[in-house]
């Protein structure tokens, strides 16, 4: 089995692991024993790995100038059909509109102001998106890794793309790997410089290979950057549950997670998923950053417990299905953003 790869004319690296589903973590949470068990997710499980070549497409050719301009905005709502293409279109215009490569490794003016904010706030997740079109700005070196975990039940086209130094594209197709839950590895090149440097990391779930049509079924669960951030994914065993909870009768939701990693900031954030037929999507509701940063090792919602009480930050209600998710990062530019698998729904 090949992934396949357009490469710009770099040599990198593409391993892909695939999650052991089955009993991944062979233990249970310690909740009270008066509390239901809520079960820990797949994530950071054992799981069997296998090197797969990259493939060059024939025909391929160097894309070219992706970092100029507003090409680093990400759209204040990512949902639907017109997100999808506009991806899609962002990432085909900046092919067809080539630039000269920058000749030194120096960040321009509006990298070092990106880079700035990422290492202040975290790595920028949309507001409100569709997993199945969205993208991430978040900070890199050359040969850093970049993990993504997710499920998909096929058939279908998955495309991971990372665009960086204002010239450089890299897509990765993920489709070749299979259905199933799967934590895919990959190596930037060297090309991308040694100095830490913005990213913007699109990935996109689509039934057809033009990507005009979201893919329902696809999950996204971590997605994340860095010697520090990967080895599976560093934020694992998320806890979120009870199924659900009832704001008038003042019940709240318990969420609990690991890392394995250090981390000198992480942001605990609540996202409501509202049903719909093109993909799932995601609408931030509330956030909080932990007071201090995690050692490896670290259960955080252990001691003390730690909750939601179904509300966003306006305080009001967030009627619906909602999951978990948790952003880590570090001074040095790693970071991780992950999913819990379980939702847990608020009524009034």
């Amino acid at each position: 089995m090949a992934v396949e790869s357009t490469r710009t004319g770099w040599g990198f690296r593409l391993l892909a692991l695939s999650v052991g589903l089955a009993s991944s973590l062979g233990q249970a949470p310690v909740w009270a024993s008066t509390t239901p068990s809520y079960g820990f997710d797949r994530s950071g499980g054992d799981y069997e790995s296998d090197v797969y070549p990259p493939v060059e497409e024939e025909g391929s050719r160097r894309p070219s100038d992706g970092g100029g301009g507003n090409r680093w905005v990400i759209p204040a709502i990512v949902v639907g059909v017109a997100a999808l293409a506009a991806l899609h279109s962002m990432n085909t215009r900046a092919a067809e509109e080539p630039e000269a490569p920058s000749e030194t490794d120096e960040l321009s003016p509006q990298e070092r102001e990106i880079m700035d904010q990422v290492l202040r706030d975290g790595p920028k997740f949309p507001p409100r998106y569709n997993t199945s079109a969205f993208a991430v700005i978040g900070g890199a070196r050359a040969g850093w890794p970049v993990v993504l975990d997710f499920e998909w039940q096929g058939p279908g086209y998955i495309w991971l793309r990372v665009r960086g130094r204002g010239t450089d594209l890299y897509t990765y197709a993920l489709h070749p790997l299979g259905a199933g839950r799967k934590l895919v590895q990959l190596q930037l090149p060297e090309e991308l410089g040694e100095t830490l440097r913005p990213i913007l990391v699109t990935v996109m779930a689509t039934e057809d290979a033009k990507a005009t049509v979201p893919l329902p079924d696809f999950r996204l669960y971590a997605l994340g950057c860095g010697p520090q951030a990967v080895g599976s994914v560093t934020i694992n065993q998320l806890q979120f549950g009870p199924a659900d909870i009832a704001v008038a009768r003042e019940e709240e939701a318990r969420y609990r997670f690991r890392t394995s990693s250090a981390f000198d900031r992480v942001a605990v954030e609540f996202v409501r998923v509202p049903d719909s037929r093109d993909g799932e999507h995601q609408e931030l509701v509330g956030s909080a950053l932990l007071p201090t940063g995690t050692r490896p090792g670290d259960v955080i919602g252990r001691d003390p417990p730690r909750t939601w009480d179904g509300r966003n930050q306006q305080r009001e209600v967030s009627a619906g299905d909602h999951r978990l998710r948790v952003r880590g990062w570090r001074t040095s530019g790693d970071w991780v953003g992950a999913l819990s698998d379980s939702t847990v729904r608020v009524l009034n």
